[in-house]
């Protein structure tokens, strides 16, 4: 996810925004990176029952540098779905992705992985809770 995140936000930007300054740009970028970089490695050294949220949502939060960005442009906000402000009223450009496919196949691959291996550890511990409670009664 990090590595196509760059190029998934230069896209982004440049399609809301054309001509907004490259080095402002990239300083926005890298602003999200470090952000998301910090918030995986949080959630990843977390336990499965103890993970709150998703590396899907940490991306979505994490957009705030390229809105600001784009606000200080002067890029008027998208028009959107009431469901999609509803979730994400501070998205006002709608940057946040909606799938991990948004940036990319391989990105999609690894978000799969991650939910199944999740779903497997839950799984896993809720049959071993079971196999204790049967065994105490």
């Amino acid at each position: 996810m990090l590595r196509s995140l760059p190029g998934w936000l230069e896209g982004e930007i440049e399609r809301r925004g054309p001509g907004i300054d490259p080095s402002l740009a990239a300083a926005a970028i890298d602003e999200v990176r470090a952000t998301v970089e910090r918030r995986l490695e949080e959630l990843l050294a977390a336990t499965p029952g103890a993970q709150v949220t998703t590396p899907l949502t940490v991306l979505r939060a994490a957009v705030a540098p390229v809105t600001e960005l784009l606000l200080s442009a002067g890029v008027p906000p998208a028009a959107r779905d009431p469901i999609e402000a509803r979730i994400a009223p501070d998205d006002v450009y709608g940057i946040g992705p909606a799938a991990f496919a948004d940036l990319g196949p391989d990105v999609a691959e690894a978000g799969l992985r991650w939910g199944a291996a999740v779903a497997h550890l839950h799984l896993a511990a809720r049959r071993r809770s079971d196999a204790d409670r049967a065994s105490d009664a």
